[in-house]
């Protein structure tokens, strides 16, 4: 729906514009007055209106001043002016400075109504233009980042053209999001995030320009925002601190967007760092404006680390120890970090590590060890704290089909289940919390304990509390209450409850047999 202002120093007939006229039937939803030109500029600017009609004659601002202060302000407002005979001169130089018409007075709704549809067919028209231009400025911009310097002049050229009839802004920020996928993000963005000026996909890469107004940090957190909404993914970025590039830097800022791919690589998911444009010049087309540092390797993992890291993970075998395996995993990646190398090498230096691993654990064990991921996952992680969680998990795997072959395959979830109620049975527990520590689904860890075990997680947790209960009882020092707390209830009616129906005493009771 469209909003109009109406202006006019007479009041009935202000009032009268305002109230015989089926506005709504006419697409406008909303309708404004002022009584002169002066309040009416000052409503403009503030709701900016699609539409104005004015009359010519008034006090402190006629109307013939408005149109050239909003001719100046926002040429797509439309202008209609109202008039007697006594004043149609003074209307028809009016139009010269882009008014869309005018009426003379008196006039009726349908006069009314017939212009107003006139000036929404230009409106559509206006708005039209408008689109196919920015369409057409958000092409430019993605092919100034993407192209090689040759073009780079012809493309800046015709982008000044654009701009000159858009009235768009040539200032704009940057940033940039690695390890995405999806082709539709870019069109998605543009559609909810006005504060972009153009988005494109190169490969895995998410680039965005922003308008000069945007700041990029804070516009960086919401597009981030945005994205985990969509694809339920969170994703690391880098942007360019400040909003002030010029049109012959934008490729040289996703050039230095781009070089940061690897070190963002190694930040948590989710790290969003800036990058100082440096002090260039407006005209500089040069890399050199921005901080350099030297590349992340793609070589080889030395010989001698390659070995000692194998040897320090063979020694862990069957990756019973949890934190001892991640502190080692931080370890590996931590110098691999150190050494600058850049994401793909870690890659193939980590999954060429677990094949050798694998080999050296099924001869040295004599029974097979089989890796249940792929190399494919290994670059499916959008940072390092992901390859790590993925490495953790194959770990698991391989601590599982030990455990199997060694003594039954509900060994490791029967043990860790009651490792996890041993430690945690004076707090709150659920299931799931269970279930997320030793990460299996809940379904999964209730079957394989029941199985295993021949009774519920439940019932363990149960018995498990209620016989340290009965050692805590021994404590003289200890009251029935203090003893409930600390076995994880804080309803002592109930601990108290329970405890009679499982031995046919009350704690007290039972504290007065064994003391």
């Amino acid at each position: 729906m469209l909003k109009i202002l109406l202006v006019d120093d007479e009041p009935l007939e202000l009032q009268a514009l305002r109230e015989h006229v089926d506005w709504e039937g006419l697409g406008i939803g909303r309708v404004d007055t002022a009584k002169n030109g002066r309040a009416a500029y000052e409503k403009i600017l503030e709701q900016e209106p699609d539409i104005v009609i004015t009359d010519v004659s008034m006090p402190v601002m006629d109307g013939i001043a408005l149109a050239a202060k909003i001719h100046e302000l926002n040429q797509r407002i439309k202008v209609i002016f109202l008039s007697g005979y006594d004043d149609f001169s003074y209307v028809q130089s009016a139009l010269q400075l882009g008014a869309s018409d005018y009426l003379l007075k008196p006039f009726t709704p349908e006069d009314i109504a017939k212009v107003i549809r006139k000036v929404k067919d230009a409106l559509n028209r206006d708005l039209l233009f408008s689109h196919s231009l920015e369409t057409l400025e958000q092409q430019l911009l993605e092919r100034l980042c993407l192209e090689g310097e040759s073009q780079q002049p012809v493309l800046l050229e015709e982008l000044s053209r654009t701009r000159q009839l858009s009235s768009g802004s040539d200032r704009y920020g940057m940033l940039a999001f690695f390890s995405v996928s999806g082709s539709a993000l870019p069109d998605h963005l543009l559609k909810n995030i006005p504060s972009i000026q153009a988005a494109w996909m190169e490969g895995d890469r998410l680039g965005i320009i922003l308008r000069g107004y945007a700041d990029p940090a804070d516009a960086g957190r919401r597009i981030r925002e945005q994205l985990k909404n969509l694809t339920g993914l969170t994703y690391s970025g880098v942007y360019i601190s400040g909003r002030s590039l010029t049109d012959r830097r934008l490729r040289a800022a996703w050039q230095a967007l781009k070089a940061m791919e690897d070190p963002v690589y190694y930040q948590p998911a989710g790290s969003l760092s800036g990058i100082s444009p440096g002090n260039a010049a407006d005209d500089e087309d040069s890399s050199s404006s921005f901080p350099s540092s030297a590349p992340y390797l793609s070589g080889n993992f030395p010989e001698s680390a390659m070995e000692e890291a194998l040897g320090r993970l063979e020694a862990l075998f069957p990756y019973e120890d949890d934190a001892g395996t991640a502190a080692e995993i931080d370890r590996l990646l931590s110098e691999m970090q150190r050494l600058r190398f850049s994401r793909r090498a870690l890659e193939n230096t980590v999954w060429r590590m677990l094949l050798l691993l694998e080999r050296r654990i099924s001869s040295g064990s004599g029974s097979a060890c089989r890796l249940s991921l792929t190399q494919a996952q290994l670059e499916g992680c959008r940072c390092a704290q992901e390859l790590k969680d993925l490495l953790l998990g194959a770990f698991r795997q391989i601590l599982i089909a030990h455990q199997e072959n060694a003594g039954g395959k509900n060994a490791y979830v029967v043990r860790k289940v009651r490792e996890y109620v041993q430690q945690h049975y004076g707090e709150p527990m659920t299931v799931d919390a269970i279930a997320d520590e030793i990460h299996f689904s809940v379904n999964y860890v209730r079957s394989i304990f029941k199985e295993g075990t021949g009774q519920t997680i439940l019932e363990y947790v149960t018995d498990y509390r209620f016989a340290k209960a009965c050692e805590l009882l021994k404590d003289p020092t200890l009251r029935v209450k203090d003893v409930a707390n600390r076995v994880g209830y804080e309803n002592i009616s109930y601990f108290g409850s329970v405890f009679t129906k499982r031995y046919h005493m009350t704690p007290n009771e039972y504290r007065k047999k064994y003391l």
